[in-house]
């Protein structure tokens, strides 16, 4: 269960930072376009890198920070706790 959490939170945090770096080069690239009236895509592959290989390192922690505790407890103690 632990894996399989742990890749799905991974996967997503991978593909969350993939689209925010694209539309962060897109957006860049407009921006510099619309203000020096030709077309400019300058893209700096350190920050991008550090994106992708970050993200879903931050979100595997941010994921696990609420699901710890959730998990060390049987599913029918879950179920059978009164709701506040």
């Amino acid at each position: 269960m632990v894996k399989i959490y742990s890749l799905e939170f991974a996967a997503l945090g991978a593909v969350s930072g993939a689209i925010g770096a694209a539309l962060g080069i897109a957006l860049n690239g407009l921006i510099l376009t619309l203000m020096f009236h030709r077309p400019q895509l300058p893209v700096s592959w350190t920050p991008i890198a550090g994106s992708l290989l970050l993200t879903p390192v931050l979100t595997l922690a941010a994921a696990w920070l609420p699901l710890a505790r959730l998990l060390q407890r049987k599913p029918f103690a879950l179920l059978r706790q009164d709701c506040p």
